[in-house]
């Protein structure tokens, strides 16, 4: 049998990768120990202040907000802080008044300030102010070891080096190390999701050379059931399925998509190859026919959306909703943005209006085949994926009716 898998046209050029980094921790201290008059941060100490007892009022949605005073953006800040004397600014004046009627947030708010947060405000204001927009949308920079730090320590152990000297502020001290079998045993979970093989286990716990720990990582990341376990989350986000997820609920025959995703895993395909393949896979130029393929394939992506046919369906929406899905899928998967809340406004903490979604959309508004699926398992356009066996047959057969039609034309 040869295999159908769906395929598409699109082209996009935008990515971004969020890294994330945690440790084990012991100890307890309250929130409020964590701040020193020294460390005042705008994003971690006055934002979630504002947002939480200002924002309602004051923030991004300009029907509700009252006075004409506005606290999420620089110039909204600028409006209510006297640079020459802090003390008479606006905002300060608000927080620590006395009458009832003036007092921000109001009374009937129900969310007084705490005079720990009062004086995280007077210490933001008598600094000056400064406005920090999130830090995902700040550009990265390499930062010098904290003071404390050990200088002499390896790359390897400079995060641990920033954990240490924060840990030891707030007098904490991180989890002691773990046990080899221990360590065997979480590694091959975050790999693969399986446990360790005993006897790997064992010769893991008796290796004492100084690369034992890298072999092993290693082992497991050339082990073909880490990209099965990498693509299991790759195919919650890009919502794989192999029904059409409405109506009839048809069968899709996208498994081949899911083997392409896991293959690049084990291949450790680089991430602007992972990205384009997957957005305009079938963009690329043709070079050989297997190459070729295995770009439509990975342009699936663009055809997980869920489809239907159903009677009382309206063409228009139906088409329209799917170039929405699409929109929304790429900022959600590859922006890390909530960009569908603009598809009816700007949006309120995020810097894309709705014009920039629609100028988004339109890269997703010129869909191949028709918008509904017909009640059909691979309705159009799909590629042919044989596999190799078949794919030996159908040039055999090719083969033959060439010789076929020259000598019939003989």
């Amino acid at each position: 049998m040869i295999w159908n898998v769906f395929a598409s046209r699109r082209t996009i050029g935008w990515f971004a990768v969020l890294l994330l980094s945690c440790t084990a921790i012991s100890g307890t201290a309250s929130a409020e120990e964590t701040v020193s008059k020294a460390e005042i941060d705008f994003a971690r100490d006055i934002r979630p202040i504002l947002s939480d007892h200002c924002f309602a009022c004051h923030g991004p949605d300009e029907h509700d907000r009252q006075a004409g005073v506005r606290l999420d953006s620089a110039e909204g800040i600028a409006d209510v802080i006297d640079q020459d004397e802090w003390q008479a600014s606006l905002l300060i004046e608000r927080i620590a008044t006395d009458d009832s009627d003036m007092i921000m947030p109001p009374e009937d708010f129900h969310k007084p300030l705490s005079p720990k947060q009062i004086e995280l405000l007077n210490q933001w204001v008598s600094e000056g102010a400064v406005y920090a927009s999130h830090w995902a949308f700040a550009t990265p920079r390499r930062h010098e070891l904290p003071s404390g730090a050990d200088a002499d320590s390896t790359d390897s152990d400079r995060i641990d080096q920033w954990i240490d000297v924060q840990l030891k502020s707030l007098g904490l001290s991180a989890a002691g190390s773990a046990d080899r079998r221990s360590l065997a045993r979480r590694v091959s979970f975050d790999l693969t999701g399986l446990p360790p093989k005993l006897e790997r286990v064992e010769a893991f716990v008796a290796d004492s050379s100084p690369n034992a720990y890298e072999d092993y990582v290693d082992e497991l990341l050339a082990s073909p059931d880490y990209g099965e376990h990498m693509a299991r989350y790759w195919l919650d986000l890009v919502r794989y399925g192999d029904t059409h997820g409405l109506h009839l609920d048809n069968y899709r025959e996208m498994w081949p998509y899911r083997d392409w995703v896991i293959d690049a895993f084990n291949q450790n395909m680089s991430f602007n190859q992972f990205i384009t393949r997957q957005l305009a896979g079938d963009l690329f130029p043709e070079t050989d026919e297997a190459e070729t393929l295995r770009n439509q394939i990975a342009s699936g992506f663009n055809r997980l959306n869920v489809t239907t046919n159903e009677g009382g369906s309206i063409y228009d929406e139906v088409f329209a909703r799917n170039v929405i899905d699409r929109t929304d899928s790429f900022g959600t998967i590859f922006l890390g943005l909530t960009t569908g809340c603009s598809v009816c406004h700007d949006h309120k903490f995020d810097p894309i209006t709705q014009k920039d979604y629609f100028a988004l959309s339109a890269f997703f508004n010129s869909l191949d085949g028709r918008a509904m699926d017909g009640n059909n398992k691979a309705h159009p356009p799909v590629v042919r994926v044989p596999s190799p066996e078949q794919s030996a047959e159908l040039k055999q057969i090719a083969s033959d009716l060439a010789d076929l039609k020259a000598e019939m034309a003989g």
